[in-house]
């Protein structure tokens, strides 16, 4: 079975399933690295800080990519359709830039002039680590895995999926389309 994040929690576990010590250390988050442009990080790291400030609580980036997340885990187990997942990856995927593709081709959306000049690359994105709670890491890793026996050629990883939620949401709300991240606890 191939790796649908780079974790690779569903080899893990089937590697591990009768292993108690395993199961009693393994930590219950797991470390995710998404690509991401730097405005994006920006914006969405402000949208954490006025979450903390109208909430008076800590909100970092990692409990709002938990957030959309869980959202999307909880959605997977009350719909079950595959197809209309795929489908929505697909749209959301389209619609944002995919930097994570960008860094693994090496590519650059700068024009070489024909007289370059001497300057320093400007990196437009950011390499970041989040902990996510392992067991929504490992829903959207089976869901992946069972996309791929229906779209067997299907491209999607947990942290690409992580990417496109957190693009999506971002530019939602900026638009002030998405207004309820807060979970009322």
């Amino acid at each position: 079975m191939r790796a649908f994040s780079e974790v690779n929690l569903i080899k893990k576990e089937i590697e591990n399933q009768r292993s108690v010590i395993w199961r009693v250390l393994t930590s219950s988050t797991v470390s995710v690295k998404l690509f991401l442009q730097n405005e994006l990080l920006f914006r969405a790291k402000n949208l954490c800080e006025d979450v903390a400030d109208l909430t008076e609580e800590h909100y970092k980036l990692d409990d709002l990519v938990q957030f959309l997340l869980e959202d999307i885990v909880d959605y997977v187990k009350r719909k079950q359709n595959i197809k209309y997942m795929h489908s929505l990856f697909l749209k959301f995927d389209k619609s944002t830039h995919n930097v994570r593709l960008k860094h693994y081709k090496n590519l650059s959306d700068e024009i070489k002039p024909l007289y370059p000049m001497n300057r320093e690359k400007v990196v437009d994105w950011s390499k970041i680590r989040l902990r996510i709670e392992r067991k929504d890491v490992l829903r959207l890793e089976v869901l992946l895995a069972d996309m791929s026996k229906v779209y067997a050629d299907h491209h999607f990883t947990v942290e690409r999926v992580l990417e496109i939620l957190l693009i999506d949401f971002v530019s939602k709300y900026e638009k002030g389309e998405a207004t309820k991240i807060l979970r009322k606890k």
